[in-house]
């Protein structure tokens, strides 16, 4: 009966009017400014900040050591530069190191970089301290992206971007080039986002630096954010994703399973098809819908043990239609992948 399921779920956010909040009495001087430069033509990553576009950007410090040491000189020097197009936002990393045979990076899966040098970008588009977009990105230009809702962080999920990396004789360098298609934003001719800025050192211990210092007597990370300014005229809506699959398998078994030499006989040929369609005509409203959707079709699952266990095996969400909109619906009674083989589901936000 389950593949007659039809699923409807529907997630309305309405923002009257985005008032950024910069502080309890709403003054914005009291935010350090990040200013991001526009630029003509988009740029080409090598993740060396070779581009002479960058030279036009204003560069601000990671200045502040903010684990171990509380708002204490960072030990390292750290600039990051903001630019953007019409398209796309381009944060560059500059992380200088005195010992940079120290660097520590792996080749490894998304979203398992923490272990690594990294640095990380975090964008509240909103400036309400209750959604943050994390972008993260370690030596070799592997990424990680989680949403960060309040202190809680979901590496489920992920979003298209670009990102490069190098290494040099006075550190590293990195560069993220993000969609704003990507992202959800006020349909504001000039846009006003909280951002927060960070710069991972391992070495004897994990080293954590920021560019706005942090009061660890304040629960709240993105209100501590400083201010992403400069974004003017940029557009996320208009945009369709399609992702449609097909696959087709064949089984079959020797006629005598006690004679090696016996004939081989297959059975008929199974197929499926399915897919999934989003359209977002604005940056605040968007339309999901699949037919037949696969789990497959994105990744397998990860091996797990079966036997003696407490708890319920717990697999993590990877399906796109699942995952969108998946922070506002993570409560103990909500566990989308017990939504298993569904033969239709449709989705709205607005």
């Amino acid at each position: 009966m389950n593949r007659l399921v039809f699923l409807i779920s529907a997630f309305l956010l309405y923002h009257s009017s985005f008032t950024p909040a910069f502080g309890a009495d709403g003054d914005r001087e009291t935010k350090p400014l990040f200013r991001a430069t526009r630029i003509e033509r988009p740029i080409q990553l090598s993740g060396k900040l070779d581009d002479p576009l960058w030279k036009l950007g204003q560069p601000v410090n990671l200045s502040y050591e903010i684990q171990p040491g509380e708002n204490t000189p960072a030990p390292q020097h750290t600039l990051a530069t903001a630019l953007y197009t019409r398209d796309y936002l381009y944060i560059g990393f500059r992380c200088f190191d005195s010992n940079p045979n120290e660097i520590r990076a792996n080749m490894t899966d998304r979203d398992r970089i923490f272990k690594d040098d990294f640095v990380m970008a975090v964008f509240d588009t909103y400036g309400d301290h209750q959604r943050g977009y994390e972008f993260a990105v370690n030596p070799f230009g592997i990424q990680a992206d989680l949403m960060k809702t309040l202190n809680n962080e979901d590496e489920s999920f992920d979003v298209m971007w670009q990102s490069a990396a190098a290494r040099n004789d006075s550190g590293w360098t990195a560069e993220l080039a993000i969609p704003f298609k990507s992202l959800r934003f006020p349909n504001n001719g000039e846009q006003t986002w909280s951002v927060l800025l960070y710069r991972n050192y391992p070495r004897t211990s994990r080293v954590i630096t920021s560019w706005t210092p942090y009061d660890r007597n304040n629960p709240s990370d993105l209100s501590q954010a400083g201010v992403l300014t400069g974004l003017v005229d940029i557009e996320s809506g208009g945009t369709v994703e399609l992702l449609p699959y097909a696959m087709g398998q064949q089984a079959g078994n020797l006629i005598d399973a006690n004679n090696p030499s016996s004939s081989f006989s297959n059975n008929k040929i199974q197929g499926r098809i399915g897919g999934g369609i989003q359209y977002s005509p604005s940056p605040n409203f968007s339309l999901d819908a699949v037919v037949n959707p696969d789990f497959s079709q994105i990744e397998t699952d990860a091996g797990q043990i079966s036997v003696n266990t407490t708890f319920a095996l717990n697999f993590q969400e990877k399906r796109p239609f699942f995952l969108t909109g998946q922070e506002l619906l993570q409560t103990p009674m909500y566990y989308s992948r017990s939504i298993n083989n569904p033969l239709g589901a449709a989705r709205v936000i607005g």
